[in-house]
């Protein structure tokens, strides 16, 4: 048999920001890769994303209240079969969103103290997927709010994945 190409991604880890600047060294983003089987869609592999680069102020989608908004370049290298399709990555926190509500609550999360965590392949033009949540620790144990001036995003931001993103 032949290489099953994956069907999803998932990606989590920790984001730590600085005044609302991506600390490239400190972050660790986790990159799994799905595969649709006949009787379910398992993990095929994951692997750590180390970016080469973090740019904010890029333009902000309109219909989508966002409190930080980043450009994302990986690094080419991957310890996995598969390498990141894509050159950059928009990743995205802003408000909570309803549809999430249900997966929140199944994986054991107050959505209400966190914010949603939106992510773009495709550049400018690509679809934009609200796909999990982000918080700092504070955040998940539901003892403090969001900030609402995303300019203020200063901490370690665990990203947690509720739905898996199409390849």
């Amino acid at each position: 048999t032949g290489l099953v190409e994956p069907s999803f991604f998932s990606l989590d880890g920790t984001l730590v920001l600085n005044m609302g600047m991506v600390d490239l060294k400190a972050s660790d983003l986790q990159i799994a890769y799905w595969i649709e089987r006949p009787a379910k869609t398992v993990e095929e592999c994951s692997t750590h994303l180390p970016m080469v680069s973090a740019d904010a102020g890029i333009v902000l989608p309109k219909d989508i209240e966002l409190d930080g908004w980043w450009t994302l370049v990986p690094d080419a290298g991957s310890s996995c079969t598969y390498s990141w399709p894509a050159d950059q990555i928009n990743l995205g926190l802003g408000e909570e969103d309803k549809r999430l509500e249900q997966a929140a609550t199944a994986a054991g999360f107050d959505q209400s103290n966190l914010f949603g965590l939106y992510v773009q392949t495709g550049g400018i033009n690509g679809t934009i997927f609200v796909y999990g949540v982000a918080g700092t620790e504070d955040q998940f144990a539901g003892t403090e709010s969001p900030s609402d001036d995303g300019s203020l995003l200063t901490g370690e931001f665990r990203l947690e994945a509720l739905h898996l993103l199409p390849l």
